[in-house]
This record gives C-alpha cells, sequence and structure tokens, in this order.
C-alpha cells in the first residue's frame, strides 16, 4: 500500500461526520476519518508500532513537520467504522480483543489489516479461525467449522492454505446449500469451487457404490422389488444431497415393508454398516489438497 491511500486532509475539508464513542476527541493525538465519515481519535506511537504503513507515513510526515509548525495530524483510512473500530481493539491493550462472529466483517477485518499491514492484528485473526471456546456451559465450535465455505473463500483469499484445507475439509460434510447460503457474499475462484464440487461428487460417488452393493431380494415377490427399488433411490438421494451417514443409519431404520411384509433395509447386516461407518470416519479424517496453483 503507498502512503497517498492513507494522505493527510485538512480539518475543513470534513464533510458531515461523527465521532467514535470508542475513540473521543481527546484520547489520541492523530484522528483518522474513515470512508463513512466517523471520526477516531488515536494515539499515533500505537498506530506506528501496529502497522508498517503507518509507520512510513508518519516517518515521511516527520520530515516535512520539521520545517512547517507542527499541528495534529489527520489521515483518511480506507475502510468503514466498523471495521477500524475492530483494528483498534486488536492493537489497544486497554480493551480485549473482540470475538468477530459476522464473517463479512470478518474478512472486512482482514483485508484492512493487510492492506495496512499489520502483522499483529492478522495473526489475531488467523487463530481466531480456530478457537473453540464455551459460552455459558455451552461449547462453541470454531468458525471454519460454523462457516466453513465462507472461511474456506476468506483464508484461500489470503493465502492461509492450512486453515483453507481445515474449512475444505468441512466443505465435504453436510447440505452444501446450506453452507453457501452464510457466504453469498464472497467470490470463490473458479479451481477452488471445481476442487469443492469434485471432491463431493468423489465422497458421493463413495455412497453410491455402497448402496449398489446391497443386494436385491431374493424373493420373487413384485412389491418387495418395487419398494427396494423406491427405498434405493430416496436412500441415494438423501445421501447425495447431505453427505451425512447419519442419514444413511435413520433410513435404514425405518420399517419400510412391502405389502407382502418384506423389509428392504434388513438386507445389509448391521457388520456391514460398521465397516461403512469406519470407512466414512477415516475418510472425514484426512485433510484435502487444495488447487495445485495456489500452493506454488
Amino acid at each position: 500500500m503507498s502512503t497517498s491511500d492513507a494522505a493527510s486532509i485538512a480539518p475543513s475539508s470534513y464533510p458531515l461526520y461523527q465521532v467514535s464513542k470508542g475513540f473521543p476527541d481527546g484520547k489520541g493525538d492523530i484522528t483518522l476519518l474513515t470512508v463513512d465519515n466517523v471520526i477516531f481519535h488515536v494515539h499515533r506511537a500505537i498506530l506506528q508500532h501496529s502497522s508498517a504503513v503507518f509507520e512510513t507515513i508518519f516517518e515521511a510526515g516527520d520530515a516535512k513537520d520539521e520545517e512547517d509548525e507542527p499541528t495534529k495530524q489527520q489521515l483518511k483510512f480506507e475502510a468503514d467504522a466498523a471495521t477500524l473500530d475492530l483494528l483498534l481493539r486488536h492493537i489497544y491493550q486497554n480493551h480485549c480483543s473482540p470475538r468477530i462472529e459476522d464473517v463479512d466483517q470478518l474478512a472486512s477485518v482482514f483485508r484492512a489489516a493487510k492492506r495496512y499491514e499489520m502483522e499483529g492484528v492478522f495473526d489475531q485473526l488467523r487463530r481466531s479461525l480456530l478457537e473453540m471456546r464455551i459460552t455459558r456451559r455451552k461449547v462453541v465450535s470454531p468458525l471454519y467449522i460454523r462457516y466453513p465455505f465462507a472461511i474456506l473463500a476468506i483464508t484461500y483469499a489470503f493465502e492461509l492454505y492450512e486453515e483453507a484445507r481445515l474449512a475444505l475439509r468441512e466443505c465435504m460434510k453436510g447440505d452444501m446449500k446450506a453452507h453457501m447460503e452464510g457466504a453469498s457474499n464472497f467470490d470463490v475462484p473458479v479451481p477452488l469451487m471445481n476442487t469443492i464440487i469434485s471432491l463431493r461428487e468423489s465422497r458421493a460417488n463413495w455412497f453410491k457404490s455402497k448402496l449398489d452393493g446391497i443386494p436385491w431380494p431374493s424373493t420373487n415377490c413384485i412389491y418387495c422389488y418395487r419398494k427396494c427399488a423406491e427405498w434405493r433411490c430416496q436412500l441415494e438421494r438423501n445421501v447425495m444431497s447431505k453427505l451425512d451417514f447419519e442419514v444413511v443409519r435413520r433410513e435404514l431404520a425405518k420399517p419400510e415393508r412391502c405389502e407382502n411384509g418384506h423389509d428392504p433395509s434388513q438386507l445389509v447386516p448391521a457388520g456391514t454398516l460398521s465397516a461403512w461407518s469406519d470407512e466414512w470416519k477415516k475418510m472425514q479424517e484426512v485433510l484435502p489438497e487444495l488447487p495445485e496453483d495456489s500452493c506454488e
């Protein structure tokens, strides 16, 4: 980022603006103006220590101030107030680092931390993706498990490939439509999307191969054959959309008897079902690979 991205501005050039409640007047020796016209009063020393970009800006300003009369410096900040507030709460020691639950906001803070070369903030955000916590006696899963598709998009964009592989593995589980519902604002590169589709197809084909191995009824009952065909089709549709082995268990537990009382689900022995379950768990533990060009 060039120093022009945070160029100094004169107070008279401010449009109608608000002042941040968390960083009001009198709390710092410089001011930052966000793109949505909110003023933050912050300390130069903290910004300079936390951001390589601001360090360069201040060094350039010091050379000029040797000739001019010193004044309180005002700078533009190329992000909105919500993003800047979260960034500052990460770098000020008297503020607790906030937990960011909104994935769109998280992406915005990641972009700003990268733009202004705030390595400390960037590292904190990276760790937050993997954190598990307890709230009101309830275990809250890490962000990459709760929002795998959105976190995959974020981590892939910022070249956090190990975290991206964890999120990609979660995208291999459950309903992909549900994963994508909370990530409508994210653009996923075509190679990455193709990888997701390919991996899910491979997992679905594993299910299909197991279903194809289920023998047909040994009776000559036409109703039994029809019921068995209906049961297979329904089971395959559910499995393909959910990629959840528990779907198989639930379907097999349902009584699906034909008009003559035969039960197609009894065609799968308990031992076979247990072996499938073990194989499925092993597949879930493997971290999938990202597109080949991502790690070059």
